[in-house]
């Protein structure tokens, strides 16, 4: 049985377009969360969801992450909520 809860998994460093290591241990645990929780948000820096993660359904958050570290932390608030 899946929870309810909302899961929120920040990365601003996540990218659809390179396949390195640390992005393919970020889709794995995107991956096993999702197992546990159907509303799973991904809220990364891409502008799609790649077509090699291996979820149904993915809600995406794209945001800029320029600039100094008072005004990404911003941003990630504004997008907490």
């Amino acid at each position: 049985m899946k929870s309810k809860k909302r899961i929120l998994i920040f990365n601003p460093y996540y990218s659809e377009s390179k396949r390195t290591a640390a992005n393919t241990c970020f889709e794995k645990l995107f991956e096993n969360v999702h197992l546990f929780t159907d509303d799973c948000t991904l809220i990364a820096s891409c502008s799609r969801v790649p077509e090699w993660l291996r979820v149904d359904s993915v809600n995406l958050i794209s945001v800029k992450f320029t600039g100094s570290i008072s005004e990404r932390l911003w941003s990630f608030i504004t997008t907490s909520f």
